[in-house]
């Protein structure tokens, strides 16, 4: 047939080819603009427009699609596509190209397979290496700052990247990572300018780390987590923070957990040396516990004998407060004669009379009284001219005695069976009274309160004193106590539970919250 031909019906060849000429262009038209032609070196087949597509299916036109390439440039493949060579885009935008696969791509490695757009772009590989079996996917970045993103995208396009793969190498998770173990290369190998951590500096700074529960702004899903701080963590190790390009701070948590791990190691170490010193102590407490166990031994021993020494110091203290009574008794005996003496001298004054009345017992008086008495030239004194005066054989015209002091009084010597003067001195023969002065012995019970010392008593002379002192729970104090000039000394002889001060003139004790029980005499 030569030039056009249109027919109507179907046309079947039988075991012949159907031959075109040598001139490019469309070869066959079929319906609605549909065809095949050559362009070039490719055999075309053309479809009218984006809406329509070339379709491959089985059996006939009706059959199951198995391949279609629309109007649009989008391909579908409905079992295996398997591609010898390169797949590459010729548009400048190749993410405006899609391909759907519903079954397996498979490709063998080619070098010169490598097709940039842009000098951007990605590539799934098998084989690159032959006989390793190793799957690649690989990024071509280009002048970008490249990666592989993971995510997802919501019906309205809104894509959330749940991991990135940087170009770096970095990898970031928005979520868990979880794996059986977790190994970080180590190998001494792979690194340089290695220095040992100081033990002590290790140790300063675990104790200032600070843990923390929180849950993460973005990624709620996560839970509460426990951790630490970069910011804080970043003054005390500086190694294990990394600071991202948009400043966000992360922290290598196992390069924590080997710090915490010398720090385990140097606490063990000290641990050691504290258990060996422990030991030791433990030892010395043994030895100590059988010495203390002598000293107990010895205590029980003391405590019976201060319970002995204080039935002893009871009985003491009997006797001396027995003494005190008895020369209390002989100082109310001092008195009862001075009230005799009073009376005696009523007596002289009538003796006075009767001797007035009777001349010669005057002038045997007179020449008794020259030889007994010598008076002044004023008549002021009258000196007794007598080793030993005893008032109940004194006979005078005129006594009156102004005062009889007694300068010490014995407790061992207090008994007095009748009143001897010695030198007595006065302006007349009349004996008015007999006074005893001072009495140098006493006795007292006071409380002495926890910082409030408690008077015994004020010594009214010089000389030195004999004191003592008890309580009801055993407590004592002995001391002798110097007086010279008006100021008291105390020098302790023993003590227990009370302390003897002076101040002054005075005589105190010390106690904590005590009843004491004191008694004092003169001895010089």
């Amino acid at each position: 047939v030569t030039g056009t031909t249109t027919l109507n019906g179907a046309v079947a060849v039988n075991n012949s080819a159907i031959t075109f000429n040598n001139v490019l262009g469309d070869k066959l038209n079929l319906f609605g603009g549909f065809g095949f032609g050559i362009n070039g070196d490719n055999l075309t087949a053309y479809i009218p427009g984006a809406g329509q597509r070339f379709s491959l299916r089985t059996g006939n036109s009706s059959g199951t699609e198995v391949f279609f390439v629309t109007g649009g440039g989008n391909t579908s493949v409905g079992g295996t596509l398997t591609v010898n060579g390169g797949i590459s885009g010729t548009s400048a935008n190749i993410n405006s190209n899609t391909i759907d696969i519903n079954g397996v791509i498979a490709r063998t490695y080619h070098a010169d397979s490598f097709k940039s757009i842009n000098n951007q772009g990605a590539h799934l590989q098998w084989n690159r290496e032959v006989g390793v079996g190793r799957t690649y996917l690989i990024n071509q970045k280009g002048l970008g700052v490249g990666g592989i993103s993971f995510g997802e995208t919501t019906t309205a396009n809104a894509y959330t990247q749940n991991m990135l793969l940087d170009g770096s190498g970095n990898l970031y998770v928005a979520g868990f990572v979880e794996a059986n173990t977790f190994n970080a290369r180590s190998d001494r190998r792979l690194k340089k300018n290695i220095t040992a951590q100081e033990n002590n500096s290790v140790l300063e700074r675990l104790e200032q780390l600070q843990t923390y529960s929180y849950e993460y702004i973005n990624t709620p899903s996560v839970g509460r987590r426990i951790g630490v701080i970069a910011q804080e963590i970043q003054g005390l190790f500086p190694e294990v923070v990394n600071t991202q390009a948009d400043g966000m701070m992360s922290v290598d948590y196992g390069a924590l957990g080997a710090m915490a791990a010398m720090g385990v190691g140097q606490l063990n170490s000290k641990f050691k040396v504290l258990d060996g010193k422990v030991n030791l102590q433990g030892e010395k407490l043994l030895e100590l516990d059988g010495k203390v166990a002598q000293h107990n031994t010895r205590i029980g021993a003391l405590e019976s004998w201060k319970t002995e020494a204080v039935t002893r110091m009871d009985g003491m203290q009997s006797a001396i407060d027995l003494n005190i009574q008895k020369i209390a008794e002989n100082t109310l005996a001092i008195q009862t004669n001075t009230k005799a003496i009073e009376r005696l001298d009523d007596a002289l004054f009538t003796l006075d009379g009767t001797v007035k009345g009777n001349t010669e017992s005057i002038a045997s008086i007179n020449a008794r009284w020259a030889r007994n008495f010598t008076a002044s030239e004023d008549g002021s004194s009258l000196t007794v001219n007598a080793v030993e005066l005893k008032v109940s054989n004194f006979t005078a015209q005129q006594v009156r005695a102004n005062s009889v002091y007694s300068q010490r009084l014995e407790a061992e010597m207090a008994r007095i069976a009748e009143l001897e003067v010695n030198n007595l001195r006065a302006n007349t023969a009349v004996a008015n009274t007999v006074q005893a002065e001072q009495v140098n012995t006493g006795s007292i019970q006071v409380y002495a309160g926890v910082g409030l010392p408690a008077v015994l008593f004020a010594a009214k002379a010089d000389g030195h004193y004999t004191v003592s002192t008890s309580a009801l729970d055993g407590s004592y104090a002995t001391a002798t106590v110097i007086v010279n000039a008006g100021q008291a000394k105390v020098v302790s002889v023993s003590s227990e539970g009370i302390e003897l001060v002076a101040e002054g003139n005075m005589v105190k004790a010390i106690a904590a919250g005590k009843s004491i029980k004191a008694s004092w005499i003169k001895m010089g």
